[in-house]
């Protein structure tokens, strides 16, 4: 993976195959016992769908039955336990979700950058941007660390020129 001071490329979530994308998630939650309940199916199917990270309102718009509040944010903080998905905090007021690319399985994790455009609010994921671990002092731990770049995204940048 590229270091995050290289310059990015415009770049945005690749499409998920959606059969292997299923299979991969499906794999996972039996190898850890754990059953797929039709509110995680449609939800993983949301994600896999998606073309970039997604909030929870747009989350709810996708879904075909929507469940209660309570229900939703507990598959996405399980989504989240068992690596299926990222959580991506931009700020205090906006938070997305973006389902885990391949090659991240339940024992590996990969934080990466992550671009928001100022203008229409866009998340994007950039993957093959990764955040080092930092050689930090005795005694101190990394659990995880996150990188997002705010500014314009290319569609936005390309209406401003007009």
């Amino acid at each position: 993976m590229k270091a995050v001071d290289s310059v990015p490329p415009k770049v945005f979530c690749e499409p998920h195959s959606y059969s292997a994308e299923v299979q991969r998630v499906s794999k996972m939650l039996r190898e850890k016992g754990i059953r797929i309940t039709q509110n995680r199916l449609q939800l993983l199917d949301v994600f896999i769908g998606a073309r970039h990270p997604i909030n929870q309102k747009e989350i709810e718009d996708r879904l075909r039955e929507i469940p209660d509040r309570v229900t939703l944010y507990r598959n996405l903080r399980f989504f989240v336990k068992h690596n299926i998905i990222h959580k991506i905090e931009v700020n205090d007021s906006l938070t997305t979700y973006s389902l885990n690319r391949i090659h991240v399985d339940a024992n590996h994790t990969s934080e990466h950058l992550h671009f928001y455009c100022n203008i229409c609010n866009k998340v994007v994921c950039m993957p093959q941007y990764s955040i080092k671990k930092y050689d930090l002092p005795e005694g101190f731990r990394q659990q995880s660390s996150k990188l997002i770049v705010n500014g314009t995204c290319d569609v936005c940048n390309g209406i401003e020129r007009k």
